[in-house]
């Protein structure tokens, strides 16, 4: 049996729900340790099939108790409703079950469990239900024994004032329910608007990548490929080709942890910079430990475009180059003896230098470029450790 709640989905949460049906399952338990001698000692006054209901109810209570942390939430609300049910049931026929012998002596142990329907109910149902139920359900013994004693028995007519009472639990339950769904539906907002600004970091750090392969990448080639008359030379279509293999893996290819030899990532960086400065005086060294391929990558990619600002702004100057990738780390030192320049004085908009060298390697965790420019040379430093 599953009770469909008539809230709407923005006055629900699962995971309030759950934890209060557990919560109530819990004192439950405590109940049944609780009525346990007076329940065992009342069996022999009621029917059979009474003590069975009696028995299911109690059985569904320490099952709930049992799976509330892990059952679905459709398991639970059947549950808590049959244990609403049954209560109700109890409730009304404990004095056609009764077969004792001082019917105004009785308290049925059932009636104790009363109060825990009464919270399970405001899992289940709207709010004014679960405030009116606990009004009506104090009255069922009551109205039991006037259906089949044709009177109200003593002591239950003196207790029914008291479970009157009960209306609290489902008013405090109501409040408690409400506090944590707001509670919850304020986390809600804030992982939701969490997501939203990563998702949005994301996306801005791809327009940049892309910015910066289009800058580095395209740009460059079309800027030679438009000074040039006849035929294209070789190098401009190994160039071009390339760009398109960058712009294809800035655009679709994720990092999927490949490591490479720090040997294999000296040998790709060092090719980089004898395909755009082939006269550059260049050293290097290498080993056998492991590199990241994505960091090998952005190494290559900011000294790429250090060294093509060396051929665009210095062209015929000395270039010295040292590529390292030894202990795991990589360090690419590019010096020029061109005129120099002042990082502070470049337009915001260029990403040359400042977005394509420095911001690519700061946005790589434990990348770095450093750059020293004086009049009488630069020097372009870009690291990666580990």
């Amino acid at each position: 049996m599953r009770i469909r709640h008539p809230l709407s989905p923005g006055d629900r949460s699962p995971s309030v729900d759950r934890s209060l049906g557990m919560l109530m399952s819990l004192s439950a338990v405590v109940l049944v340790v609780a009525e346990f001698t007076r329940a065992t000692s009342q069996v022999g006054s009621f029917s059979l099939w009474w003590n069975g209901l009696g028995a299911a109810m109690v059985v569904v209570v320490l099952t709930s108790a049992v799976v509330g942390g892990r059952a679905p939430e459709a398991v639970l609300q059947t549950m808590w409703g049959a244990v609403v049910v049954l209560v109700i049931v109890l409730e009304t026929t404990v004095f056609l079950a009764y077969r004792g012998p001082d019917p105004d002596a009785l308290f049925p142990w059932v009636w104790r469990f009363e109060s825990v329907a009464v919270c399970y109910l405001v899992l289940l149902t709207a709010p004014p239900l679960a405030v009116i139920f606990p009004l009506v359900a104090a009255f069922l013994p009551a109205l039991s024994g006037i259906v089949f004693l044709g009177r109200v028995p003593d002591l239950i007519a003196a207790q029914t004032p008291l479970h009157l009472g009960n209306v609290v639990f489902a008013v405090l339950f109501l409040a408690m329910r409400s506090r944590l769904l707001a509670l919850s539906r304020a986390e809600n907002a804030a992982r939701a608007e969490e997501a939203r600004r990563a998702l949005l970091d994301a996306r801005a750090r791809r327009e940049e990548q892309l910015a910066r392969v289009v800058h580095d990448e395209l740009l460059s080639v079309f800027s030679v490929a438009l000074h040039l008359t006849g035929p294209t030379p070789d190098v401009v279509r190994t160039e071009a080709g390339r760009t398109l293999r960058r712009l294809r893996g800035t655009l679709v290819a994720p990092d999927d942890g490949t490591m490479i030899t720090g040997l294999d990532a000296q040998s790709r960086i060092a090719a980089t910079l004898r395909e755009i400065l082939p006269e550059a005086t260049l050293t290097g060294d290498g080993d056998a430990s492991l590199v990241p391929r994505r960091a090998t990558e952005t190494v290559c990619a900011a000294v790429a475009e250090a060294a093509r600002n060396v051929a665009r702004h210095a062209p015929g100057c000395a270039v010295e180059a040292s590529v390292r990738a030894v202990h795991g780390a990589l360090s690419v030192s590019l010096t020029d003896t061109g005129p120099g320049f002042v990082l502070e004085r470049i337009p915001l908009e260029r990403l040359g230098v400042r977005s394509s060298v420095i911001g690519r390697m700061r946005d790589l965790p434990g990348g770095d470029a450093r750059i020293d420019s004086t009049p009488a040379g630069t020097t372009v430093v870009v690291e990666w450790h580990p």
